[in-house]
């Protein structure tokens, strides 16, 4: 077992970064060290900091292309040496920088022969590459080839669009994660012979769209300003009482708010100064494929997931009936809190097919 051994542990919590290299331009790494921290914090700290890099923290991926002349991804393609799949998968790994204020399109207008690169990708200057050697397609013959992306920027990843696209569109798995790895390990420090606090070593692993340093003070601010919400919080909006009274009133009309990108009137609205604003969706224990798509969606909160009926569940992109059950069954489950059939008799009809 390492020790790190000090006279004083008493000062205030320091970190340190003890490496930083880049081992490619699509792999950066850095180490560091957070310490002292007392026993079982380390732990703590680290579980934390680990999800909130790998889920929490923004970044930009193609998530469709559009092909000319090419009726499905089996089509063969006269003169390039990859297949539709092939290229499709090579344009996954494309890794982006920048600042988009919304949706993107990129453009790869050449002419073979030549070997096509993302440095070939003509795009707006609020993005830009960051490996301009990577390979995309080998042109074999004198061919023009042309093809439109859709390029975007979120968190986490997206699985493929399963609704039916018009000819030539072929949806992309998108992985939106700056962050690719995260590692952490925990030492005792060693003060005047006994082992009272303890050392987290962290160590992170980026696509080269941040740094690792970077990663880690965009996760210290998202955990800072959670716990900011929970210390500015009055007690006097946290009684039970209250909670119990608004679903005894409102249990049939909470879920009549604002749908999916549509307006319903209201009779009564959810108030603001509710506590399930600070009660974060990941809470319900959903899978990855529910709760990306709730977050695509811009459902963050408890707060967010109760201004949706349950018909508006289905409508959201790439939400089945599988993930709307889960959604339903953890509420229920964690919560108590259930849906009226009464509502929204045609979303249960649904779900029994």
């Amino acid at each position: 077992m390492i020790q790190y051994i000090t006279e004083n542990c008493d000062q205030i919590i320091q970190w340190k970064c003890l490496e930083s290299k880049i081992e490619s331009q699509r792999i950066h790494y850095g180490r560091f060290a957070i310490a002292p921290l007392n026993r079982g914090q380390a732990n703590t700290l680290g579980v934390t900091l680990r999800r909130t890099l790998l889920a929490d923290l923004e970044g930009i991926s193609i998530t469709s292309v559009k092909f000319e002349n090419i009726k499905h991804e089996y089509s063969t393609l006269i003169g390039i040496r990859e297949s539709v799949q092939d290229i499709l998968l090579n344009l996954k790994e494309i890794v982006f920088q920048g600042i988009p204020k919304k949706t993107q399109k990129g453009f790869i207008f050449v002419k073979g022969p030549k070997k096509i690169t993302t440095a070939d990708i003509r795009t707006d200057p609020c993005i830009q590459v960051i490996d301009s050697n990577q390979i995309i397609a080998h042109l074999t013959e004198s061919i023009d080839f042309r093809i439109e992306l859709t390029i975007e920027k979120s968190c986490g990843y997206r699985l493929q669009d399963e609704r039916e696209l018009p000819q030539g569109v072929f949806s992309v798995d998108a992985v939106f994660m700056p962050v690719r790895n995260v590692n952490y390990s925990i030492h005792p420090i060693e003060q005047r012979g006994d082992l009272k606090k303890e050392l987290l070593v962290l160590e992170i692993w980026t696509n080269g769209s941040i740094t690792p340093k970077e990663a880690l003070y965009q996760t210290s601010q998202k955990l800072l300003n959670i716990f900011l919400s929970l210390a500015k919080f009055s007690e006097s909006k946290l009684e039970v009482k209250d909670k119990v009274n608004f679903f005894a009133r409102k249990k049939e009309e909470i879920f009549l708010t604002q749908s999916y990108k549509s307006k319903i009137s209201l009779k009564h609205e959810i108030p603001n100064d509710l506590p399930y604003k600070d009660i974060l969706i990941n809470k319900l224990e959903l899978s990855a494929r529910a709760y990306n798509c709730l977050k695509s969606a811009q459902v963050n909160t408890l707060f967010d997931l109760l201004n949706f009926s349950q018909e508006d569940l289905l409508k959201i992109k790439n939400f089945g009936k599988r993930s709307a059950q889960q959604v339903i069954d953890a509420l229920e489950k964690y919560l108590n809190i259930k849906f009226s059939k009464k509502t929204s008799e045609k979303f249960w009809l649904q779900l029994k097919k």
